[in-house]
């Protein structure tokens, strides 16, 4: 396991012995570690085979999905399908309540204002864009 302290790996697989699933964030709270490095730990100890995915829960409406870690040799969960772009921003879409609609479009409609600028004021001044 190159590039992971001891210490990390230890920890994060004394985390794991209690039999219950951990997420990357749950072993960075836990370790007292950053969520990234949480993250590097548990993803190489799944390639070393030392632990295995128990499961993926979704956790939002968007369909994001947080994949959970337990100890031992087991057999990874299946993947849930993900969402394209497209689909995530229809989605999105779909879910924004009318006055989130309506302030959309009055920033489109404020973005595509030109600008009038008064006959007096440009003789004084000049036109500028």
């Amino acid at each position: 396991m190159k590039g992971i302290k001891p210490i990390y790996r230890a920890k994060i697989l004394a985390e794991l012995k209690n039999g219950k699933g951990h997420s990357a964030a749950d072993i960075a709270g836990l370790v007292h570690c950053a969520r990234r490095t949480a993250s590097f730990v548990l993803q190489t100890m799944h390639a070393d085979g030392l632990i295995y995915i128990s499961s993926y829960i979704r956790h939002n409406q968007m369909g994001r999905s947080t994949v959970y870690f337990r100890m031992g040799p087991g057999v990874d969960v299946k993947k849930p399908k993900t969402m394209s772009v497209s689909e995530r921003v229809r989605k999105s879409r779909r879910l924004r309540s009318p006055e989130a609609k309506d302030f959309q479009q009055a920033r489109i409609n404020q973005l595509r204002r030109k600008i009038k600028i008064d006959p007096l004021t440009a003789a004084f001044f000049g036109v500028t864009k």
